[in-house]
């Protein structure tokens, strides 16, 4: 009985050696596989100006004060998901082969839903935010008297935040990782800034009307 036992412990014993060298395999397969991703990604975008047309949006401003060019980003970003990735998949093939039940479910759902679904939302978010800067750009422009960029900027900048804060909700449903409270933790912000913004607005009126008071005295 003791030796059946032991039989079974050392079958055990190799079976999680066997699984720690399968996910430790793949995981380093996809660390090389990531690495040679990120050089590829960089070489090819530091041969064109990305890194410039990139800096013009509020991402890649945002990607700046990181201390990373957009290709360094793109590049370190994508070896990164490769790598995630990877391990997930590592530790599903082992749960696979050795009927691990609890681990394969678990490892089956990070792979299909929160891996996925965060690629999804990060790359909705970047087109979205980089569409929105695009929009609000093309308001500035049409603009052109200073008393009047005065007036709109908070506007402009209050249906900027907006678009981001839609594009961040239409993300994450796409994403498939559901809302739960979140447009009831927004609510109150959107409201907030709406109420800065109609302030700043009665304020921007009161004082152009109090600059242009004495021109028309005289």
């Amino acid at each position: 009985m003791l030796g059946q036992d032991l039989h079974l412990y050392l079958l055990k014993a190799v079976e999680i050696l066997l699984g720690i060298a399968i996910i430790i395999a793949l995981s380093a397969t996809g660390w090389l596989i990531g690495q040679a991703i990120k050089k590829l990604v960089i070489k090819a975008l530091s041969k064109t100006p990305f890194d410039e047309w990139f800096r013009r949006f509020s991402v890649g401003r945002a990607v700046k004060t990181l201390g990373y060019t957009a290709e360094e980003f793109l590049g370190v970003l994508a070896a990164w998901i490769i790598h995630i990735i990877s391990m997930i998949l590592g530790i599903y093939t082992a749960a696979y082969i050795f009927n691990w039940q609890q681990i394969k479910e678990l490892s089956y759902l990070a792979l299909t839903v929160y891996a996925v679904g965060f690629l999804k939302i990060f790359i909705i978010a970047v087109i979205g935010f980089i569409l929105v800067d695009i929009f609000i750009g093309y308001i500035y422009r049409s603009t052109e008297l200073r008393g009047e960029i005065q007036m709109l900027r908070p506007l402009a900048e209050y249906l900027r935040i907006v678009l981001y804060i839609a594009i961040m909700i239409f993300a994450i449903e796409q994403g498939g990782l559901g809302l739960g409270v979140l447009p009831q933790l927004l609510i109150p912000i959107i409201w907030g800034v709406t109420v800065m913004i109609i302030l700043f607005m009665i304020y921007l009126i009161i004082q152009s009307t109090r600059t242009q008071s004495p021109q028309h005295e005289l």
